[in-house]
């Protein structure tokens, strides 16, 4: 029954069985009415694309996405969205949220639009994910694995992730990174 699983315990399912990505998507009653997008540094191109087309698509406003800092896109690599399809308390995003079609069509262009941003950017994830695998980063060759480790560097830092390395003694270096997360 996930109604019953908290936001917190939501998250640390995600980072347990390491998603690719984290939604998060819900009404609410206390903004401006139509879509709202928050993400976290990792997720702006996708949040864009679905507030353009969303908005598009399902006839509504959009607000415009905004970059913040928060628990489940603070602790992920992947990208993190929080998405707000209307203010129950605005009578128009009452009734697409009420209607089953319109459940239907959401959720159906949510999906179409998340797949065509995979299609469409698969080609660079591949290239990245084969740059990192081409590093050779196996014990005893020490060029590699420094290789690799300034590899590593240079993606946390053009991402703005905080890291430092530690020596091992009679071993390899460690990388420790961190991200805070505030509400």
């Amino acid at each position: 029954d996930h109604s019953a699983m908290a936001g917190l315990d939501r998250v640390m399912v995600a980072q347990y069985r390491e998603a690719d990505l984290f939604l998060s998507i819900h009404h609410c009653g206390n903004q401006k009415s139509g879509i709202s997008i928050s993400c976290n540094q990792f997720g702006e191109e996708l949040a864009q694309q679905l507030s353009d087309q969303l908005s598009k698509q399902l006839q509504c406003s959009a607000q415009p996405v905004v970059q913040t800092s928060s628990y489940p896109g603070d602790v992920s690599l992947a990208p993190s969205l929080n998405i707000d399809l209307g203010n129950l308390m605005n009578p128009s995003d009452y009734a697409r949220a009420s209607s089953s079609i319109n459940i239907y069509r959401t959720a159906y262009q949510l999906a179409e639009i998340i797949f065509d941003y995979v299609d469409q950017n698969f080609d660079r994830m591949m290239e990245e994910m084969k740059e990192f695998c081409s590093h050779r980063s196996v014990a005893g060759d020490k060029t590699g694995l420094e290789e690799t480790r300034n590899w590593i560097d240079k993606k946390l830092s053009a991402v703005g992730i905080p890291h430092e390395f530690q020596k091992v003694e009679n071993g390899n270096a460690l990388i420790s990174a961190s991200v805070s997360g505030e509400d």
